[in-house]
């Protein structure tokens, strides 16, 4: 385990290609009588508990968000949901490179 975690080397492109298989974009809207009252757009990449450190490695990339574990699941989620990171750090990122 330790040797797979010494070579692991995070580049944009690793997080797209996480992004595409393990992540996504979304967006929640609440509306009560007929009116927009919440806009949630969300971030997230969700591995298996075992690969958690490239969560990890991920937030420190990017220096935002929070890393969520369901141990029931087995899982951890790396999730951003607010809109100036979204604007100003994820996006950004050139995703495909």
């Amino acid at each position: 385990m330790n040797q797979i975690k010494n070579k692991f080397i995070l580049s944009p492109g690793y997080i797209t290609g996480l992004t595409q298989t393990d992540g996504s974009f979304s967006c929640g809207i609440s509306i009560i009588n007929k009116r927009l009252i919440n806009f949630r757009p969300v971030y997230q990449i969700t591995v298996d508990l075992t690969s958690k450190h490239v969560l990890d490695s991920i937030f420190s990339y990017f220096g935002c968000g929070k890393i969520t574990i369901e141990i029931t699941r087995h899982t951890a989620t790396y999730q951003v949901t607010k809109i100036t990171d979204l604007l100003n750090i994820i996006i950004p990122l050139p995703f495909g490179a």
